[in-house]
């Protein structure tokens, strides 16, 4: 469901000097971590090649303690 509003800040901060998108972090900075299943990363592998023009977008996903992850 985060996904199409992350893209779009990708897409900002491709227009702009970059930055950090962090999927699984609320806005006050609460960890809640996100379930990560390979249509996940299909998902944001699919979408990231949408990208015109092309653009180096690296992917992170770091396991939380309740075996959720964080997607940075």
């Amino acid at each position: 469901a985060q996904l199409k509003a992350a893209f779009e800040t990708i897409c900002a901060f491709l227009n702009g000097n970059g930055g950090t998108v962090i999927i699984g972090v609320t806005d006050n900075g609460k960890i809640v971590g996100q379930s990560i299943s390979d249509n996940t990363k299909k998902d944001i592998a699919h979408e990231i090649k949408k990208l015109e023009p092309h653009a180096q977008v690296n992917v992170e996903y770091l396991e939380t303690d309740s075996n959720k992850h964080i997607i940075v």
